[in-house]
């Protein structure tokens, strides 16, 4: 039987191919589609009720290996190039059954699939935007050699594509596809503005969220302040504890189980105050947290991007981990635009002071929450994407 193959490498670009796959399952109901997620572990695809095929390492980098020389070396020592050939091998078993291969993330992942020898590709550039820097002269030359079509995150980068030669088209942005909400997310303490801590879903979100939780103790006051972090998964006490910043926090965790995800809480004592902070830990509800928030502090690539297109103003620094570095940082900025106020220096205080200062000027804050849902754009890329490909002549045979 001939098969659809999504291949992915990134949590953002499987959250991307798993839902791409289930609306070619809906509109194809004679195709199997199958998942390939090069990086990620695979959940994200199996949750659908796809079948996942390939081997998948996650390295010591995150998928992160070209932000610097050093996380390079890290992947490299922990077999990253026997883990691609594995890779290979394993793409090359599976072309003669595949139809129609979608590369979800970059030009690396178009060139592995066709050292794997995988048809009719299309590749699903979730990663670069003319905002940022655009597509290097090579990788155009790839896609163009490589690619039957590249669908791009944005008209600009879309319309650069084109005027290069690459056949590209633009349906929307397929991370707002992907955020799931049930709507019944009740912050479990009152205040008048709730701030969502995220620190993202790599090995250094505990890193991440120690830092964030410096910059919520020099906040002047919290009194009128909630805070949540919202975490892709739910980890145990003792890890949770270990990222605290110093004595004056602690960690509790809920005594019962909840339905809005509420695990645990951080909780400041400082001295110089009677309360500090209370940061309720919230694991697997990213969408309703995000949703009932009104500005989100972050430290992460994919949950950041789906929050300011939701229309919330992001306050991010840089990080001490492998993914959002200085330079990540510096280009997410211009890729979202005035929706994220970037504190270059990551130094608390100032970090503290962009908080306040965002939530108490209504003018800004709207600024910035439009400027979020124009660069971001409205869901629905998943579906049009779909309807493209049932109408490709001859590639998806007899659809």
């Amino acid at each position: 039987m001939h098969v659809i193959l999504i291949l992915s490498n990134g949590y953002g670009e499987d959250l991307v191919g798993a839902r791409i796959a289930s609306e070619l399952r809906r509109a194809l109901p004679g195709r199997e589609v199958v998942g390939f997620p090069l990086v990620g572990s695979f959940g994200t695809y199996r949750r659908q009720g796809l079948r996942v095929v390939g081997s998948s390492q996650m390295m010591p980098s995150g998928g992160f290996a070209r932000t610097s020389a050093r996380s390079l070396f890290r992947d490299l020592r922990a077999g990253l190039l026997g883990c691609l050939k594995q890779q290979v091998s394993e793409m090359r078993a599976l072309s003669r059954q595949v139809e129609l291969t979608v590369c979800v993330g970059d030009v690396f992942l178009l060139c592995l699939s066709s050292l794997g020898r995988l048809p009719n590709r299309l590749l699903v550039a979730t990663a670069k935007s003319e905002y940022i820097s655009g597509h290097a002269q090579a990788e155009v030359c790839l896609m163009r050699r490589l690619a039957e079509a590249v669908v791009a995150r944005d008209q600009l980068t879309s319309d650069a594509l084109n005027s290069k030669g690459v056949r590209s088209l633009y349906f929307g942005n397929f991370l707002m596809d992907v955020i799931e909400r049930s709507g019944d997310y009740v912050h479990p303490y009152s205040c008048e503005y709730l701030v969502c801590l995220l620190p993202g879903s790599r090995n250094d979100y505990p890193m991440n969220l120690h830092d964030m939780l410096k910059c919520l103790e020099a906040l002047p006051s919290a009194d009128d302040l909630g805070f949540v972090a919202a975490l892709a998964r739910a980890p145990g006490e003792e890890e949770l504890s270990a990222t605290l910043p110093g004595d004056t926090w602690s960690y509790v965790p809920c005594s019962g189980k909840s339905d809005v995800g509420h695990v645990g809480d951080f909780v400041c004592m400082r001295p110089d105050k009677p309360i500090g902070p209370r940061v309720a830990v919230v694991s697997g509800r990213f969408g309703d947290v995000v949703a009932a928030s009104d500005l989100v502090i972050g430290m992460a690539g994919t949950a950041v991007e789906q929050a300011v297109g939701l229309g919330k103003p992001a306050v991010t620094f840089p990080g001490r981990g492998a993914q959002f570095t200085t330079a990540f940082a510096a280009a997410q900025k211009r890729l979202l635009g005035d929706a994220v106020c970037l504190v270059e220096s990551s130094e608390p205080g100032e970090v503290a002071s962009e908080i306040v200062g965002i939530l108490s000027d209504k003018s800004r804050y709207s600024m910035m929450s439009s400027a979020g849902v124009e660069r971001m754009g409205g869901a629905g890329a998943a579906r049009r994407f779909v309807e493209y490909v049932c109408a490709l002549d001859g590639v998806v045979d007899g659809a």
